[in-house]
């Protein structure tokens, strides 16, 4: 009776521990499930992160360059704009600059007969002294016709007609001479060209003249040839010598008059 009493008791504790085995171990189970579960979420959304913000920084980055590209397409488009606005701007200011001078021109030519010509070379890119005019044999241009500037300022002559073009010798070439009337009382001397558009001439020391008084060449209908810019007087010699020059910028001429020589004597 006792011996049954003790089997009873240790299978109760057999079961017993089966029992405590097998809930430990669904326990374990659960946790163990909740917990990986729970670090593979983590994980996943980790990885997940990583992609989105590796994602995002890609487009941002594409999208950065292509702004930057636009950027920069848009500005070389607003440098050319601003380039041919330049440019057009300046060609209306020589437009203009050229219509003043020809009316300037035009309107101080009186009712003479004159061609108006295209200076397409000056000193220095042409010979010393010289002009290349845009008219010639085709203009009835002739050797000996004089040049104006301005309609007024008497600079030279034709030496050479060529059937489309001219070549003008300006007064003041070195060594040229030429009869003039200077100063107030209109004295008669002879110029000598020392070059550029001025011109020496030497007379007696008692003779008065001043700067800033006119120089004309009176068989050329008395136009005006220079203006007195220097006199250099020395007490020991008996003659001055008196510095004058054409009234205009020679290198910067760009239209003259011919004027046929048969019309001005």
């Amino acid at each position: 009776m006792n011996y049954l009493i003790k089997n009873n008791n240790r299978g109760d504790k057999k079961k017993k521990k089966i029992l405590f085995g097998v809930l430990f171990f669904v326990v374990i189970s659960i946790f163990a499930s909740s917990f990986f579960s729970g670090v593979f979420s983590r994980i996943g959304g980790v990885i997940w992160n990583s992609e989105n913000f590796i994602s995002r920084s890609i487009r941002d980055t594409v999208e950065l360059f292509q702004s930057k590209a636009t950027l920069l397409a848009e500005n070389e488009d607003l440098k050319k704009r601003l380039e041919t606005m330049v440019v057009d701007a300046l060609a209306t200011d020589i437009m203009r600059q050229e219509n003043s001078d020809l009316k300037e021109i035009l309107g101080r030519t009186d009712d003479k007969k004159v061609l108006l010509a295209s200076v397409l070379r000056t000193p220095p890119f042409s010979p010393y002294d010289t002009f290349i005019l845009d008219v010639g044999a085709n203009k009835e241009v002739q050797i000996g016709d004089y040049i104006f500037v301005g309609g007024h300022v008497l600079v030279g002559e034709i030496v050479e007609v060529n059937p489309t073009s001219a070549k003008a010798q300006l007064f003041s070439a070195p060594g040229k001479t030429l009869a003039v009337l200077i100063g107030k009382k209109a004295i008669s001397v002879e110029a000598v060209g020392r070059g550029g558009g001025n011109f020496e001439v030497i007379l007696s020391r008692e003779i008065p003249i001043a700067v800033g008084e006119s120089v004309i060449v009176p068989q050329i209908d008395s136009m005006v040839l220079g203006v007195v810019g220097q006199v250099d007087i020395d007490p020991a010699k008996t003659f001055q010598r008196v510095l004058f020059s054409t009234p205009v910028n020679i290198q910067g001429v760009r239209w003259v008059t011919v004027v046929k020589a048969s019309l001005l004597r």
